[in-house]
């Protein structure tokens, strides 16, 4: 134990007398500032390879002070310490700011050095997290959050990749999406612009070539049960396997067909409200609607309805039921007479409108 012996204030000496092995080997020393009124400190200094009677400085270990410590190589902006092959450091213990920000204060900065990774890894195993120098994390295991995951508020449609760092799967969000009825910010989900690839909705019970829905990339959806359509927010019922159960209209702008036989195109081209159905053994159904406002506008005793040129010239059959809730509306007051042109209604109630169906060949 010495006084000042030239290489520090008041010091514990191994080997290393004012700086002078007194033998080969290794020299350390413990060094306090004791002149020093503030900034109090050890020093702990080691040298390896020294030679007997031969003067020399020793490497700095670690500082110890009072409330932190200093490491091998220490500076302000890059505290670092080797340790294997790993390069690692500590600034200090204390974090700071609100999480969602970059901290303030003095935050708990670990420092990789040039190149390399910050990294956990236990002593008899594999690495179970680490930070590459470009922000990048990995983590080997699960993440489990007892909170909610937030990301940046940003619009990026790539918030979450899903296959690795590629840009082909993933989900986000658009600012402003203009697609079908969107007007305002949406969640997005991205695929390949491959063709056939999409999106599988399935059970643990599915193989991959099974599923309950299919949506291509190219907007095309395979729906394995039912669909219920426009029963409002609040609708509980659930859709019966193999239906397609719609509340409201169906507009049509194309061919609709069933298996093979195709069911007309250009339905309602004339503009009368009348909609044409070519059956597969070349019989046509003609359905549409008489309302209350044409019925009771009518003066003479009876309504007639003339059916389109594409319409057969035989009508062999014609119903006709009231348009209201009420399923046992009276058919007995209406008189049809049936022709080439058209049909015939009479001693009708103009309260309600009339659904009618024409059949023909």
């Amino acid at each position: 134990m010495t006084v000042n012996d030239g290489y520090g204030n008041a010091n514990v000496t191994f080997n290393h007398t004012s700086g002078t092995p007194d033998q080969d080997g290794v020299a350390a020393r413990i060094e306090v500032n004791v002149d020093n009124t503030v900034d109090g400190h050890f020093t702990f200094g080691i040298g390896n390879d020294v030679t007997a009677d031969t003067a020399v400085d020793l490497t700095t270990a670690m500082v110890l002070y009072e409330e932190y410590m200093q490491l091998p190589t220490y500076s302000a902006d890059s505290p670092t310490v080797q340790v294997g092959a790993f390069t690692h450091g500590i600034s200090s213990y204390q974090l700071s700011g609100d999480g969602t920000t970059e901290p303030e204060g003095t935050p708990l900065i670990l420092h990789s050095g040039s190149g390399g990774s910050v990294a956990y890894k236990p002593e008899d195993g594999d690495y179970v997290w680490w930070v590459n120098n470009g922000g990048d994390m990995y983590v080997s295991g699960d993440i489990t959050c007892g909170g909610y995951y937030a990301t940046a508020e940003e619009w990026d449609r790539e918030k979450y990749r899903l296959y690795g760092s590629s840009g082909l799967y993933t989900i986000g969000s658009i600012a402003i999406a203009t697609f079908g009825g969107l007007t305002n910010s949406v969640t997005a989900f991205q695929t390949s612009s491959v063709q056939g690839h999409g999106w599988w909705f399935g059970t643990t019970a599915h193989e991959d070539s099974e599923g309950a829905m299919a949506l291509t990339g190219e907007g095309l959806m395979t729906l394995a049960g039912g669909m219920r359509i426009g029963y409002g927010t609040d609708d509980t019922t659930s859709p019966e396997d193999g239906v397609l159960d719609i509340d409201g209209y169906i507009v049509i702008e194309d061919d609709i067909t069933l298996s093979s036989d195709t069911i007309s195109s250009d339905l309602d081209s004339s503009g009368t409200g009348q909609y044409s159905f070519v059956q597969p053994n070349g019989m046509v159904t003609k359905c549409g609607t008489i309302s209350a406002a044409d019925l009771a506008a009518e003066t003479d005793d009876y309504f007639h309805v003339d059916f389109d040129d594409d319409f057969p010239t035989k009508c062999i059959n014609i119903v006709l039921t009231y348009e209201t809730t009420t399923t046992d509306a009276p058919s007995s007051i209406f008189g049809v007479a049936s022709g080439e042109t058209g049909f015939s209604v009479t001693n009708y109630d103009d309260t309600f409108s009339i659904n009618w169906q024409a059949i023909g060949y």
